[in-house]
C-alpha cells in the first residue's frame, strides 16, 4: 500500500454494484472464507513445511550498485533478474546468477527521461515505466524506445498482455476505475464507472502491487474491494472473499464525506476491516495477498484446490523470520514455478547466526543455507534473492 495520500476517495465499484460473473479454471469465481486473526489450516501448513523447496541467490555487491532494498522491487525474466530501486529512481539489472550487468538511469523531465519509478512492468525483453500522461518504454540497455500517450488521466499500476493490451488501474476518482488501450494510446474499454454521488468524497488510498498475470490472464485487485478481478477480453471475477467480522461494513459509502472520512479513519486506527487485498499475487494453485491496514501484518496464502489458507506467521523456522510479517512475495516464476523476494543481507546474516545458536544440525534441516557465509555479509551488503517452491 502506498503511503501517500490524496484526499480523493478511490473507490472500487465492485462493493457498489456487480461486475459481470466471469469464469476462471472452474467457470465461477472461487470463493475464499478467511480468518486473517486466526491460525493456518494445520494439515495444509504440515504438507506446505515439509515439502517446500528454497533457494538464495546474493546480488552483487559494489559501491556504484547499492540499492535500498526496502525501497525496491523485484522482477524476474526467463534469464534475468531486475531491481527496480524507487529511493534512486535506478533499474538494476543481474543475471540469474545474481551477477550485475548493467544500470539504467533515465530519470529527468526530458521526453526520453521518466520521472519516477512507481508503476513498472517488465516483460521478456522490455521495460514500461509509468509517467504522468503516460508510459516510457526501454530495452534492457537502457535505450529508449518510444513513448505510449495515456488515453485518460489518472493512471496508476498497469501490466501489459501477450496482445500488447495496457490494463490499467486508475488511481484518482475519475469517470472509470479501469481502463484498457493499445500501444498507440487508443482507448479499447473502460470498467468500473464511479457513480456519481462518490465524487465529492475526498478519501484517498490506492493498492500496492496489485496487477500482474497468470496462465487466466491478467489478475487485479482495487482498493475498497475485497474481490480478485481478471482480464481476458473483458473483466471476470476470479475470486471473493469473506472475512467474517473483519467484512468491510456494508453501510460504509452512506452518509456525508465527513461522516465517511471518520468511519475510514475508525478502521484505520483500530484495524477493524480487511479493505482490500494487497500485494497480490495469482498461480494456478495459490493466491496471495496481504489485507493492509492490520495488526499484526500478515501474508494470506490461499490454496485454490481446496479454499484452504495459511499464515506465513506460523511458517516453520527460519521461514517465519524471513518470509513472515508482510514480507509477501515480490512475484511468481512461472517458468520455474517459484515465488520470489528480496530478503534483507544483514538479516539473513543475523537469522543464521542465531540458529547456530540454537541448533547445531540447522544445515541438515535448511539444506538452502548451506551457500550463506555470515561471516563474509557486511551491512552494506545488498539484497539477496530468495527463490520458494510450496
Amino acid at each position: 500500500m502506498k503511503n501517500v495520500f490524496y484526499f480523493i476517495v478511490v473507490i472500487s465499484s465492485g462493493l457498489l454494484f456487480s461486475c459481470t460473473t466471469g469464469q476462471n479454471k472452474k467457470h465461477e469465481p472461487q470463493h475464499f472464507v478467511v480468518d486473517v486473526k486466526g491460525k493456518s489450516d494445520s494439515e495444509l501448513l504440515g504438507k506446505t513445511m515439509a515439502d517446500i523447496k528454497v533457494r538464495l541467490v546474493p546480488l552483487e555487491t559494489k559501491d556504484s550498485i547499492l540499492f535500498k532494498g526496502s525501497a525496491s522491487d523485484l522482477y524476474v525474466t526467463n534469464d534475468f533478474l531486475f531491481v527496480v530501486d524507487k529511493s534512486q529512481k535506478v533499474i538494476l539489472r543481474y543475471d540469474k546468477q545474481g551477477k550485475f550487468i548493467n544500470k539504467i538511469d533515465r530519470v529527468g523531465q526530458g521526453p526520453e527521461e521518466y520521472t519516477y519509478l512507481v508503476n513498472v512492468c517488465v516483460s521478456e525483453n522490455r521495460i514500461y515505466a509509468g509517467k504522468e500522461g503516460g508510459i516510457q518504454v526501454y530495452d534492457f540497455d537502457g535505450n529508449y524506445l518510444k513513448t505510449i500517450t495515456s488515453p485518460k488521466d489518472g493512471g496508476d499500476q498497469f501490466y501489459i498482455d501477450s496482445n500488447g493490451k495496457i490494463v490499467q488501474i486508475r488511481t484518482f476518482l475519475n469517470d472509470h476505475q479501469l481502463m484498457v488501450y493499445d500501444m498507440d494510446g487508443q482507448l479499447l474499454s473502460d470498467y468500473f464507472p464511479t457513480p456519481k454521488v462518490l465524487l465529492d468524497f475526498y478519501l484517498l488510498q490506492s493498492n500496492y502491487r496489485s496487477i500482474g498475470v497468470c496462465s487466466e490472464g491478467i489478475y487485479f485487485s482495487k482498493y475498497f474491494d475485497t474481490n480478485v478481478y481478471l482480464f481476458k477480453d473483458s473483466v471476470t471475477t476470479l475470486a471473493t472473499f469473506d472475512f467474517g467480522n473483519m467484512n468491510m461494513p456494508k453501510d460504509f459509502f452512506k452518509g456525508t464525506t465527513e461522516e465517511v472520512c471518520s468511519k475510514y479513519s475508525k478502521i484505520r486506527e483500530n484495524s477493524e476491516s480487511v479493505l482490500n487485498c494487497d500485494n497480490l499475487i495469482v498461480t494456478d494453485d495459490w493466491i496471495v495477498f496481504c489485507p493492509p491496514l492490520f495488526t499484526p501484518k500478515v501474508v494470506v496464502y490461499c490454496y485454490r484446490n481446496n479454499g484452504k489458507c495459511l499464515i506465513n506467521n506460523d511458517f516453520n523456522e527460519p521461514f517465519a523470520k524471513i518470509l513472515g510479517a508482510y514480507n509477501a512475495p515480490d512475484g511468481y516464476d512461472s517458468q520455474s514455478g517459484e515465488f520470489y523476494r528480496l530478503v534483507n543481507a544483514f538479516s539473513l546474516k543475523e537469522i543464521i547466526e542465531d540458529l547456530k545458536q540454537s541448533d547445531d544440525r540447522y544445515l541438515d534441516k535448511y539444506p538452502f543455507l548451506k551457500g550463506v557465509d555470515p561471516d563474509k555479509i557486511e551491512e552494506e551488503s545488498n539484497d539477496w534473492v530468495i527463490f520458494f517452491k510450496i
